[in-house]
């Protein structure tokens, strides 16, 4: 049954889709509206299941985004993109906290419980940009190898940089530990994952693809070890905790639990 299921969700999801561009709109608002719909009705026997796929089709859309990043692109648009990941974020983050700090009980928050914690969690959620979604919205404009879409994709991974580190200062407001250690140490860990895969990991991988295409089928040799790149790093955000931290802030939010 979930074969069928996903065959009537990704159907109506191209329909809709083409439907969202006919009136001028990006494809994945379409996609988006469809599951948002659906999803919890067709495929809601099938919960468990549909985590894994997501998660995979999620890291395999985020590698092909990323094999079309300019990078240089990136960062010749530093201070451009920088201005407009801060004005972005500090918008949504302020409307954010004033919006639970003074109206708690619109969230569920009893009025005598300090919700400073909760306010922020909230505006930290606001405030950042799926990336997936972006990415999918400049590729429907065909906007996505544009001056534009490289500054918005690095204002968009900036945002989500600068977001685990927020997330990080809440959970430890909250005196909260992820699998026994320091949430300091996945911080940590994410920021030297990003640092080495944009310099020893960019230089080997640049180095092995020759080697790849000399020695191995084209193109299942580079494709291959593509996605084995892109497994491999995405096993070890989820080792070092990323979402974890994400499920635990959002579980203790969610529960009123933050004090």
């Amino acid at each position: 049954m979930i074969l069928l299921s996903l065959g009537i969700m990704l159907g109506l999801a191209l329909i809709m889709g083409e439907i969202a561009q006919k009136l001028h709109q990006p494809a994945v608002l379409g996609e988006i509206l469809t599951g948002l719909i659906l999803g919890p009705t067709v495929l809601d026997a099938h919960k468990i299941a549909l985590e894994s796929i997501s998660s995979l089709s999620v890291v395999l859309f985020l590698l092909v985004a990323g094999l079309e990043v300019d990078l240089s692109t990136v960062l010749k648009q530093g201070k451009t993109g920088f201005s407009v990941a801060i004005t972005g974020m500090v918008i949504p983050f302020s409307l954010g906290l004033a919006a639970a700090y003074y109206f708690p009980q619109i969230f569920g928050l009893p009025e005598e419980q300090n919700t400073m914690v909760f306010s922020l969690f909230l505006a930290t959620a606001m405030s950042i940009s799926a990336l997936p979604v972006i990415a999918k919205t400049l590729m429907d404009m065909n906007l996505y190898n544009t001056d534009f879409g490289m500054i918005t994709i690095g204002a968009a991974i900036f945002n989500d940089l600068l977001g685990w580190v927020i997330f990080s200062l809440i959970l430890s407001m909250a005196g909260g530990t992820l699998h026994g250690g320091s949430i300091w140490l996945t911080v940590a860990g994410t920021l030297i994952f990003t640092g080495v895969m944009l310099t020893a990991g960019k230089y080997l991988i640049n180095r092995s693809i020759p080697l790849l295409q000399a020695y191995t089928r084209w193109p299942g040799g580079v494709l291959s070890f593509s996605i084995t790149i892109a497994l491999l790093g995405a096993a070890f955000t989820e080792w070092i905790g990323i979402h974890a931290i994400f499920r635990f802030i959002y579980r203790r939010g969610c529960t009123g639990k933050f004090s």
